[in-house]
C-alpha cells in the first residue's frame, strides 16, 4: 500500500464521484482546497495497520500492541479511505469507506458537510476510527453509518474513544 490514489492540493471547486479507489495509503487526499465534493466513491481496502491480538481464557479478544491511534501523528502514519487537510467547504457524501485503518481525517477542516457515508460493516471493518476531526469548526456530521471500527479498544486504560462509536474529536 503506497501513494494516493486521487491527490487535490491548492485546487477549487472540484468533484470526484463514482470511483473505485483501492490499496493505496489514503484512497483520497486534498489539501489546501476549496469547494470539493467526493461522492458515491469506494473507497475500500487501503492502508491498516492491524494490531496483533491474543485471546484470553474467556475468549476475549486484546490487542498485544496497540498504535496510538488518539494522536494526529498516530492516525496520520496508518492511512486509510479520505485524509483532508486544510480545506474548507467540503461535502463528502454516499461514499463507502471500509477495510482500512480509517474512515475519515480531517484536520483543519472548516465548514465542510459529511454525510449519508457507510464506514466499515460487518464483513470489511475499519481497524482505526470511523470519522476523526482535529482542529476543525463549523462542520456537519450526519446520516453516517459507523460500525465495527475501533475494534482494539478492549484492554486500554483511556475507553472514551470506544465509547463515540468511531467518532473521535
Amino acid at each position: 500500500y503506497d501513494g494516493l490514489g486521487i491527490s487535490i492540493n491548492g485546487h477549487k471547486d472540484i468533484t470526484i464521484k463514482n470511483c473505485n479507489t483501492h490499496k493505496y495509503y489514503y484512497a483520497i487526499h486534498a489539501r489546501n482546497s476549496e469547494n470539493i465534493v467526493i461522492r458515491d466513491n469506494n473507497l475500500c481496502c487501503n492502508k491498516a495497520h492491524k494490531t496483533d491480538s491474543i485471546k484470553t481464557e474467556d475468549n476475549q479478544l486484546w490487542p498485544r500492541t496497540t498504535p496510538d491511534i488518539r494522536k494526529d501523528s498516530g492516525v496520520r502514519e496508518y492511512g486509510g479511505g479520505l485524509y483532508l487537510l486544510e480545506s474548507k467547504k467540503l461535502i463528502v457524501s454516499n461514499n463507502i469507506l471500509n477495510d482500512q485503518q480509517n474512515g475519515i481525517d480531517m484536520f483543519n477542516v472548516d465548514y465542510a458537510i459529511i454525510e449519508k457515508n457507510k464506514i466499515s460493516t460487518q464483513d470489511a471493518h475499519n481497524w482505526g476510527l470511523g470519522i476523526r476531526l482535529s482542529d476543525s469548526s463549523s462542520n456537519i456530521i450526519r446520516d453516517n453509518t459507523i460500525n465495527h471500527v475501533d475494534r482494539n479498544c478492549e484492554g486500554q486504560g483511556n475507553r472514551d474513544i470506544c465509547k463515540k462509536g468511531g467518532f473521535s474529536d
